[in-house]
C-alpha cells in the first residue's frame, strides 16, 4: 500500500498539473473558432444562417476579451461556444440554398404552377341555360 505522502504527493502533482492547464489562454480553441467561423463563412452563412453565424462572431470576440481579462476558464467556453455556431451556422447553409434554389425554381417557371391545376382536366363550360 502507497504511503501517506507519496499519496499527498500524487495529489499535488495532480491538483498543479490540472491548475496549470486553467493558467494558459486556450490558444487552440480559439485558432479552431477562427477555423470554424472562416469556413462557414466561405461557404455562405453569413448569408443563409446569418442569426447563429453572427452569434458564432459574438461568441469569439467574448473568448478574445476573456483572454485579455485573463479569464481563461471563460475564455474556453467562450471559443468552444463560437466553434459550435459557426459548424451550426455551416451546417444550416445547405438547407438554406436548397430552399432558395426551389422559390427561385418555382418563381421562374409559373407554368409549373399551374401545371398541378391543370392536370385535373378541363372544366365544363357553364352557361345561362345549366341554371
Amino acid at each position: 500500500m502507497p504511503s501517506a505522502p507519496r499519496v499527498c504527493a500524487l495529489c499535488l502533482i495532480l491538483a498543479a498539473a490540472f491548475g496549470a492547464a486553467c493558467d494558459a489562454p486556450p490558444a487552440k480553441e480559439i485558432q479552431q473558432a477562427q477555423g470554424a467561423i472562416d469556413t462557414a463563412r466561405a461557404g455562405g452563412a453569413d448569408e443563409y444562417a446569418h442569426d447563429e453565424f453572427a452569434a458564432a462572431e459574438d461568441a469569439l470576440k467574448r473568448a478574445q476579451q476573456a483572454v485579455q481579462d485573463r479569464d481563461y476558464r471563460l475564455a474556453l467556453n467562450d471559443a468552444l461556444d463560437a466553434r459550435e455556431r459557426a459548424q451550426n451556422a455551416a451546417a444550416q447553409v445547405g438547407d438554406a440554398k436548397a430552399a432558395a434554389r426551389a422559390g427561385a425554381e418555382r418563381s421562374a417557371d409559373p407554368a409549373a404552377g399551374r401545371a398541378g391545376r391543370e392536370s385535373a382536366g378541363p372544366r365544363p363550360c357553364r352557361t345561362a341555360l345549366d341554371d
